[in-house]
């Protein structure tokens, strides 16, 4: 038995308890993407990922157990990306695309 008290899950999806105190900081910065510097605010974050979902339910008839590969840059709308398919009860398969680091010559 852990020392420690138990951890209340609580019963909603993962997305839900990501996004449920946003509105708390709307306007406030989420996301900054260090390659670009484009920003998002919560609200932006929010309304991406609600869009993409009803995106891909609408026109790729995607829905709950579907599951979604993203290969993707690290930009702030990988994020709207993953978090959509788990809001309708996908599943994400991740694959980061990295930048090639230049060799040194010696």
């Amino acid at each position: 038995k852990s020392p420690f008290n138990d951890v209340q899950i609580p019963r909603v999806s993962l997305v839900e308890f990501l996004l449920r105190d946003m509105e708390a900081r709307w306007d406030a910065t989420a996301l900054v993407c260090s390659n670009s510097g484009d920003k998002r605010s919560y609200a932006e974050l929010v309304s991406e990922t609600r869009q993409f979902a009803a995106s891909l339910q609408r026109d790729m008839n995607l829905g709950t157990g579907d599951t979604l590969a993203l290969y993707s840059p690290n930009h702030c709308s990988f994020l709207p990306a993953m978090l959509g398919p788990l809001s309708f009860g996908g599943c994400t398969i991740l694959r980061w695309r990295r930048k090639r680091r230049r060799s040194r010559k010696s």
